[in-house]
């Protein structure tokens, strides 16, 4: 149950952060990523959405999806490729991996500006019920994945 409870949430926090198109895995390979009608359908499966609520939900996504958010993911994965080949390149000086650095920082900022409106026009969509039920399965996801992220403090 937490597994899939995980799962849903996963699935929810990416409609909201606007999903790319495709996934990287490890080994470089990219695989077709679900679409966000597939994640507006399992958002409307978990919080009980009404047709009108997904109806609107999807505008919300689709309205965004021509936007900047392709392009600032699109230059963020060049950015952090750059970072971390400065990083580990021997050549380089401090300041040119602070540079790289405050690249994706400012890249950063910008994508999540504009999840931040999105996730604020969803959630003028859902009900009270609705955005404390997306709350508590956001704060089981946090509690769920608390200490398994990568920091990046050893540099590999």
């Amino acid at each position: 149950m937490r597994i899939r409870t995980a799962a849903i949430v996963t699935a929810i926090a990416t409609a909201l952060a606007l999903a790319v198109p495709y996934a990287a895995h490890a080994d470089g390979r990219l695989e077709h990523a679900p679409s966000d009608a597939d994640h507006v359908f399992h958002m409307a499966k978990v919080l009980g959405l009404s047709d009108a609520q997904t109806t609107q939900i999807e505008a919300i996504l689709a309205s965004h999806k021509d936007g900047p958010p392709g392009g600032a993911k699109a230059s963020m994965r060049e950015a952090r490729e750059a970072l971390a080949r400065t990083i580990h390149d021997a050549t380089a000086t401090d300041d040119q991996v602070r540079d790289a650095a405050a690249t994706v920082a400012a890249l950063e900022s910008q994508l999540a500006v504009k999840r931040h409106r999105v996730a604020i026009e969803i959630a003028a969509v859902l009900t009270p019920e609705q955005r404390a039920k997306l709350a508590e399965l956001r704060a089981s996801m946090r509690d769920h994945h608390r200490g398994r992220r990568f920091d990046g403090a050893s540099g590999f």
